[in-house]
């Protein structure tokens, strides 16, 4: 599924993994969004040489260009790159702590880790699209609040390569 008909703001879905990328997809279609897919940095640029998202959902481990790699790109050689609002994520990284001061220097302020439930997507994404493009002056990259949804995505079955194994469901 490369493109989702909803009657949101369009989110760019840079995602390598099958399985990740229908999760990805399916929920941000749930909260009312469009959605373009790239299965990797290399087509994520390519992409926003034509399209301006009003997001990007970004996974930093991916083949032929990953995450930092794009985001280092996309500096250099797209003109209002650093308009973008971007959020992070990982199934390597479970928290930002790891990956923080990184993004936080490429201007990336929010990260969710995966899997991730349906809420933590909305938080992240309510997040992210309130504070807008580029890098607070203090701080860390926002996460979603840790807690009851931190603990269903911890039981939420995982492939191996950690991404959700079922599309969610409402409610």
């Amino acid at each position: 599924m490369a493109e989702d008909q909803g009657s949101g703001g369009l989110v760019l879905v840079v995602e390598d993994d099958p399985d990740a990328q229908q999760v990805a997809l399916s929920m941000l279609a749930l909260l009312g969004f469009r959605t373009r897919l790239a299965g990797n940095g290399r087509e994520a640029l390519d992409l926003l040489r034509t399209v301006k998202p009003d997001l990007v959902l970004l996974d930093l481990h991916m083949p032929e260009l990953d995450g930092l790699a794009f985001l280092d790109t996309g500096a250099r050689e797209l003109p209002g790159f650093d308009e973008l609002t971007i959020i992070a994520t990982s199934g390597v990284y479970r928290n930002q702590t790891s990956i923080s001061r990184p993004l936080q220097r490429r201007g990336v302020r929010h990260f969710v880790g995966k899997p991730f439930s349906l809420q933590r997507l909305r938080t992240a994404v309510e997040a992210a699209l309130a504070d807008g493009p580029g890098l607070e002056a203090e701080g860390e990259p926002a996460a979603a609040p840790a807690g009851p949804a931190r603990d269903e995505v911890q039981r939420a079955p995982v492939t191996p390569r950690g991404g959700m194994v079922r599309a969610p469901t409402a409610g």
